[in-house]
């Protein structure tokens, strides 16, 4: 749990804020020796020579703050007393968020990487998606020739329809996923940019009309298998969940064009769920 919070805390930080901590830490260790000398506390040597509480003595604090930050140490400036104490805890601290800033830069480009990574496997699967929705509207377009053909539904018939709705299903499924899944709390997983969103539109209402052509045929020799049935309902059911989300989002006009086209063959599906 713990270095789930330290995980999200430098995600949430940025390159220029990890900097700006480094350089006030510095200052506030300046000050510190500062106090520490004007108290009597500590005394700090600069070639042997000590180091006043006055602007001088300061500047050069200020000087041996930041070197020993960044793990330098020159030697020219000597602490005594409690300050080696302070000078050790500011050592600590300049190796942290020296960790963080190489951590930060690591982490941008492996965010590069990852971005990169999705989008090409997104682009992949869409491809995909698209290819599959092409081949199950191609087979809706034979069956509904043969059928017609032959005037009767044979029983390999409703076997070959249950194959086919079975497998509009499934991309259907795919779909859904691309379109309208749950992206929150996932840093990669966004939504698909409004051209592919538009492919993927345009390929489902092609498959989606040629689904209601078959089935305004099939209905005219009364007969639709129940595994079918259930096909044809999780498609309307998984088409009208993701028009609803698509709906609330903000799209060009050609875009809400192709939903709105989407939602029309949808009333049409519901006539047969």
């Amino acid at each position: 749990m713990l270095n789930f919070k330290i995980e999200n805390l430098l995600e949430r930080l940025t390159i220029k804020q990890i900097f700006l901590i480094w350089f006030l830490t510095s200052l506030i260790f300046a000050l510190i020796y500062h106090l520490c000398i004007l108290f009597n506390l500590s005394s700090f040597n600069y070639h042997q020579i000590p180091i006043t509480g006055n602007l001088n003595g300061f500047l050069n604090l200020i000087y041996f703050s930041f070197i020993t930050f960044t793990s330098t140490g020159f030697g020219d400036i000597v602490p005594m007393g409690i300050a080696k104490g302070f000078a050790i805890i500011e050592i600590f601290l300049g190796l942290l968020i020296f960790g963080m800033i190489v951590y930060k830069l690591v982490s941008v480009k492996q965010d590069m990487i990852l971005e990169e990574v999705y989008s090409l496997s997104l682009e992949e699967y869409v491809n995909r998606i698209r290819s599959n929705l092409y081949i199950s509207r191609a087979n809706l377009i034979r069956f509904t020739e043969k059928i017609k053909k032959q005037e009767k539904i044979s029983e390999k018939d409703t076997i070959d329809f249950g194959l086919i709705s079975m497998t509009l299903n499934t991309n259907i499924t795919d779909v859904k996923r691309v379109l309208s899944k749950n992206k929150t709390g996932h840093k990669y997983v966004k939504d698909p940019d409004e051209s592919t969103t538009v492919l993927l539109l345009t390929s489902t209402s092609y498959a989606l009309d040629k689904l209601i052509e078959t089935l305004k045929t099939l209905k005219q020799f009364k007969f639709i298998d129940p595994d079918s049935e259930r096909n044809i309902k999780d498609i309307y059911n998984y088409l009208e969940e993701t028009c609803d989300y698509l709906s609330k989002k903000k799209y060009e006009e050609d875009t809400t064009e192709k939903i709105n086209k989407i939602k029309s063959e949808i009333k049409q599906l519901e006539k047969f769920v």
